[in-house]
């Protein structure tokens, strides 16, 4: 198959465990994920001038991320995120702000990075701010009708607006949220029916609907196709940066134009894979990649 460009544009963070830190961020992962996965996963972001963020750049690159798109805050921190786990070891999250990410400027290369990829990736918590929003809005505008957007709905600790949420919903081509996010939308969109209104009312072409335990959902016009999840180890693994995981199998599956069934299949197998380890940008094996795709 041929590689795919992924773009992911939003936060890129440390995520803070309370005896370490891991690299993160929704669309941070998603490239990560997708990076591994085959595709050419480039990051759209921006980190302070400090030690994190020389340390996150440092990262990445380690992992074959093009890094050329993350830009360099001279005045605000690298973005960060403390994790807890409660009782049902499912993570709680703080969320920093304001921080670099908040900060992600337009340039001439966002301009040509808009001309070149096959897909957008990118969610509502990076548009808290005026400034991030405007340049995510602008890239998925010069990318036109051709590039493929996923839109990832984030509604943790509520730093969104109904605007922020219609806006994005208006681009997106696919919507990928979980139960909680679902529900939520009845009220952000008053509508007691937040499937239909997504398909009817912002014309998506698809939703995919993560439900843990009770597996996922692709929903479309022609109806809703179910998938249970796989059994999964997860004593020495964790819930963060499944979704992600979930959303970049999601975005190449649709990039290779598989059925919606095997789509679902091969997500709910990476996630399960995923549960097993630590962290949203986790190491993966070739055999573990190669169920899922094999690599050009």
């Amino acid at each position: 198959m041929q590689k795919k460009i992924v773009t992911g544009i939003g936060e890129v963070l440390w995520d803070h465990f309370p005896d370490h830190k891991r690299p993160g961020g929704a669309p941070a992962n998603v490239v990560y994920q997708a990076t591994l996965l085959g595709a050419e996963g480039r990051l759209v972001s921006r980190v302070g001038r400090d030690g994190n963020g020389k340390e996150l750049a440092g990262y990445l690159e380690s992992k074959q991320i093009e890094t050329r798109y993350i830009q360099w805050d001279p005045h605000y921190p690298t973005g960060k995120v403390n994790v807890e786990f409660n009782e049902d070891h499912e993570p709680e999250y703080t969320i920093v702000q304001p921080v670099a990410w908040d900060m992600i400027e337009w340039n001439e290369d966002l301009g040509q990075l808009a001309s070149e990829t096959d897909a957008i990736v990118f969610g509502t918590l990076a548009q808290r701010s005026d400034v991030s929003a405007s340049t995510i809005h602008r890239l998925l505008d010069e990318a036109g009708s051709d590039v493929l957007k996923v839109l990832d709905l984030n509604f943790r600790q509520r730093q969104y607006s109904e605007q922020t949420v219609s806006r994005s919903l208006e681009q997106a081509d696919v919507v990928k949220m979980n139960g909680e996010e679902c529900e939520e939308l009845k009220s952000v969109l008053q509508t007691e029916d937040p499937v239909r209104t997504l398909l009817n009312r912002f014309g998506v072409r698809g939703i995919c609907l993560t439900k843990g335990s009770r597996g996922s959902e692709w929903i479309d016009r022609s109806g809703t196709l179910r998938q249970e999840v796989f059994k999964a180890d997860t004593s020495k693994g964790d819930a963060v940066g499944l979704g992600d995981g979930y959303t970049a199998v999601l975005t190449l599956g649709l990039l290779y134009e598989l059925a919606p069934d095997q789509i679902l299949h091969k997500a709910s197998l990476y996630t399960a894979t995923l549960a097993e380890k630590q962290g949203g940008m986790p190491e993966m094996t070739d055999d573990e990649i190669g169920k899922i795709f094999k690599k050009s």
